[in-house]
C-alpha cells in the first residue's frame, strides 16, 4: 500500500494534512507556509479546474489575504464596484443606493484558484497531490485515499465543502436539507447588456420570492449572475446541471426588464442551476487531531456573499492557532473556540438575509437576524483577534 511521509518544516512544526483544494484549503496551505509550515494538500479532482463563476471578496476577507501577503495580486486580479443598487425585481424601481468605494473585490473563482495555486507551488512544488479522494481515518492520525494512498500527519483538516465526507467520518452520516432556494448563475458579455449595467457596477433585484444579483468581473468583459427563485422540492443531486434560457424566462417571467435582459443575453452553453442545501451549524468541528474548515463545519446560504469569506478568516486563524501554540491538540481548540461562534451568528445571518430578499416573513431567524449587522461581518480583522 503507498504511502506519503509528511515532513516536518522544523523540530516545533507539526505536519498538515489538508483534504480539499478548494478556495478553504488552498488559503490555508498559504497562510500555513507564511509562518514556517509545510502542508499538503489532497484533492479528489485529477485536476483542478474551477466548475463556479464569480466571487466577492468582501474587506474581511482582504484583510485576512492582506494578512498573508496576497492582497496586491488580489486587487491586481480582480474589479473593484465603486456603486451598487437594489432594485425591485419586478418593476425594476430602484429601493436603494450604496457607495461601495471599491471596498469589495469581485474575481472569477478560476481566476482566485490559480492565484492561489501558484502561491502554494511556488513555495513547494510538492504540496498538491491530485487524484486523492478521501475514504477513512486507520486511526487517530493517519487518512487513507480510495487510491490506497495512506497518510499520516500530526493534524488533518478536512476541507472537502458541503458534502464533507471527512465531517461524516468523524461525527456520521448526515443528510443535508433542501433549503427552498434554487439558483441559476451565468456568465454574460459585458456588451450584451450594457444598457443595463451602465449606471451601476453591482446590482441586485428583489423579493416576490424572486432574486438576481450581478456584477462585472474579468476587468469588466464579463458579467456574472446568479438568480435565485424559492422552490418546495428538488431532487437533483449535483452542484452543477445545465440549463436552458426557455427555462430562465418562464422561471422569471415576473422579472423587470433589466432582468429578463440579463438573462436571455446568457450564452446556451453557460446557464447551470442547482439546489442550496445545507444543515444545521454543528457543535463540534474537532475530534482529536482532526478538524474541519469551510463549508466542512459551517455550509452556509449564499446571501450575504460571505461564505468563501468564512472559509478565508477560518484558514488565518487556524494558520495563527497552529503557529502560536506547540500542542496541536490545544491550537485545534483555541481555532474552534474562536470560530464556531462567529460562523454560527453568520450562517443565521444568511438565512435571515434570504428571507428578507424574497419577501418571506421571518419568523425562524429573526432573533439571529437582530444581532447580526453588515458591520459584524465586514469589520472583522482574523489578523489581531485573540486566540
Amino acid at each position: 500500500m503507498p504511502s506519503d511521509t509528511l515532513m516536518r518544516s522544523g523540530s516545533s512544526k507539526p505536519s498538515v494534512a489538508i483534504v480539499g483544494a478548494g478556495i478553504g484549503g488552498l488559503t490555508l496551505a498559504v497562510a500555513l507556509q507564511r509562518v514556517g509550515f509545510r502542508p499538503r494538500l489532497y484533492e479528489r479532482a485529477s485536476e483542478l479546474s474551477e466548475v463556479g463563476a464569480g466571487l466577492t471578496l468582501a474587506p474581511n476577507a482582504m484583510r485576512a489575504y492582506e494578512f498573508i501577503g496576497l492582497k496586491p495580486a488580489i486587487v491586481a486580479a480582480s474589479d473593484r464596484p465603486e456603486r451598487a443598487a437594489l432594485k425591485d425585481f419586478s418593476t425594476g424601481k430602484t429601493l436603494n443606493q450604496l457607495a461601495l468605494a471599491r471596498l469589495f473585490h469581485q474575481i472569477h473563482r478560476a481566476d482566485m484558484q490559480a492565484l492561489l495555486i501558484k502561491a502554494v507551488t511556488d513555495a513547494d512544488p510538492d504540496a498538491i497531490r491530485l487524484g486523492q479522494e478521501f475514504a477513512a481515518f486507520d486511526g487517530e492520525s493517519k487518512i487513507r485515499f480510495t487510491s490506497g494512498t495512506v497518510v499520516e500527519a500530526d493534524v488533518i483538516v478536512g476541507c472537502d465543502g458541503n458534502r464533507s465526507a471527512v465531517r461524516q467520518a468523524l461525527f456520521g452520516p448526515d443528510r443535508a436539507a433542501f433549503l427552498n432556494y434554487v439558483a441559476w448563475r451565468g456568465l454574460v458579455p459585458a456588451k450584451a447588456v450594457e444598457k443595463v449595467i451602465a449606471e451601476f457596477d453591482s446590482g441586485g433585484y428583489v423579493g416576490g420570492g424572486r432574486s438576481l444579483i450581478r456584477y462585472r468581473i474579468r476587468g469588466g468583459a464579463l458579467v456574472n449572475y446568479v438568480a435565485f427563485a424559492r422552490k418546495d422540492e428538488w431532487t437533483a443531486d449535483s452542484w452543477s446541471i445545465r440549463s436552458t434560457i426557455a427555462e430562465l424566462e418562464r422561471e422569471f417571467a415576473n422579472g423587470c426588464d433589466d432582468v429578463l435582459a440579463i438573462l436571455r443575453a446568457t450564452p446556451p452553453e453557460a446557464s447551470f442551476k442547482w439546489g442550496l442545501i445545507g444543515r444545521p451549524p454543528l457543535e463540534q468541528w474537532t475530534k482529536g487531531r482532526v478538524t474541519l474548515l469551510g463549508d466542512a463545519a459551517h455550509p452556509m446560504l449564499p446571501f450575504l456573499g460571505q461564505g468563501a469569506g468564512m472559509a478565508i478568516e477560518d484558514a488565518v486563524i487556524l494558520a495563527r492557532a497552529l503557529e502560536h501554540y506547540a500542542d496541536p491538540d490545544e491550537a485545534l481548540a483555541r481555532y474552534e473556540s474562536a470560530r464556531r461562534p462567529r460562523t454560527t451568528l453568520v450562517t443565521l445571518g444568511a438565512r435571515h438575509s434570504g428571507f428578507r430578499m424574497h419577501g418571506i416573513d421571518d419568523t425562524e431567524t429573526s432573533d439571529a437576524g437582530r444581532q447580526y449587522t453588515e458591520a459584524f461581518v465586514a469589520d472583522y480583522d482574523p489578523a489581531p483577534i485573540s486566540i
